[in-house]
């Protein structure tokens, strides 16, 4: 279970085959897609579907814990406070290394691991928002609170409400300014 103020949730977690309580490993902390009207059982399934998607490559791969936190009530403004309820609870569990604590997240969690690395800049290894982000963090200027934070954004070709043109956008100001970020548009929309 994690917790913020008036909420409690719960998280879906993987564990690599590789681990050994003995060895420090990374952590990666995924923000699942959806919305704020979804159900608890439909979020717990979006998370769990998220971390089956990610464990090969985050976790066999790179020998991470993947944890999905579970939210009916979107990321904003609880996000966070999830996120670091669900980080100490893991860290108590197993061996996490805090140096190594990584955020991604698609869609809504796109969302997320934009505003979390523009908020806890220094609380990330690195942060991979994918189809999520919006232009006012140029106009308003938090963009620049990631400088020396390693990234790697992707969306679609053909994404919904603006996505497109709004990855588009911070690419340009990223690769402009000249931040550690990798930016990809790929074929396809918002899956």
């Amino acid at each position: 279970t994690c917790y913020s103020v008036s909420y409690s949730s719960v998280y879906e977690i993987y564990v690599p085959r590789s681990y050994v309580p003995k060895q420090a490993v990374p952590l990666v902390i995924v923000g699942h897609g959806g919305n704020s009207t979804m159900s608890a059982a439909y979020a717990r399934s979006t998370a769990l579907s998220y971390i089956n998607a990610y464990k090969a490559a985050l976790g066999e791969t790179l020998g991470a814990v993947v944890v999905a936190p579970a939210t009916e009530r979107g990321w904003s403004p609880i996000g966070d406070s999830l996120i670091f309820s669900t980080i100490s609870k893991v860290s108590r569990e197993y061996h996490i290394d805090p140096n190594r604590i990584f955020v991604v997240g698609q869609s809504m969690g796109g969302h997320l691991a934009w505003r979390s690395a523009m908020t806890f800049t220094d609380r990330w290894a690195g942060v991979s928002p994918q189809s999520g982000g919006y232009t006012d963090y140029v106009t308003n200027h938090t963009i620049e609170n990631i400088y020396g934070l390693p990234g790697y954004g992707t969306w679609g070709t053909t994404e919904p409400y603006g996505l497109t043109q709004t990855n588009q956008i911070l690419k340009a100001w990223l690769e402009a300014n000249q931040f550690p970020w990798t930016m990809v548009q790929k074929a396809g929309g918002h899956e």
